[in-house]
């Protein structure tokens, strides 16, 4: 696995954020995007040997889109410059409890358990945005 060729590229995109850049791109995006997914591969392994409920997963399953919602969005970059992943045993759902990873150059977070919300979630939830690996001071490990 070659960790450089994942670091450039999303470098790159941060860079170049647009549909154009991606598609001139797409070669390099796919040498990344196997590359995490090799990455991914080594961990469910080394995960699996105490954690066997992930053993039997696909990095492929467990790999989130680059692609933003940018509807309700002031920032309406196509990309999210990050690649992440959740391995659990329900593959890329949040429940049960996981393993998370997200990659971004300047930004990388690996961690474990469970993402809920508590009431009153919906004026807090704007603050908590784990899918794009921001505002990582904001959010409270449980």
């Amino acid at each position: 696995m070659n960790n450089k060729v994942i670091l450039e590229f999303l470098t790159r995109l941060q860079e170049h954020n647009s549909l154009e850049w991606m598609q001139d791109n797409k070669k390099f995006y796919q040498e990344a995007k196997g590359e995490f997914e090799s990455l991914i591969g080594e961990m469910i392994l080394r995960i699996s040997a105490f954690d066997d409920s992930v053993a039997w997963l696909s990095p492929k399953d467990l790999v989130f889109r680059l692609n933003r919602d940018t509807r309700f969005s002031k920032d309406k970059s196509p990309y999210n410059p990050s690649f992440r992943a959740h391995i659990s045993a329900a593959g890329r759902l949040p429940i049960p409890a996981g393993y998370f990873i997200c990659i971004k150059p300047g930004a990388s977070i690996l961690g474990g358990g469970c993402l809920f919300y508590t009431s009153g979630a919906a004026d807090e939830r704007s603050s908590v945005d784990l899918a794009g690996c921001t505002s990582y001071e904001k959010k409270k490990l449980v």
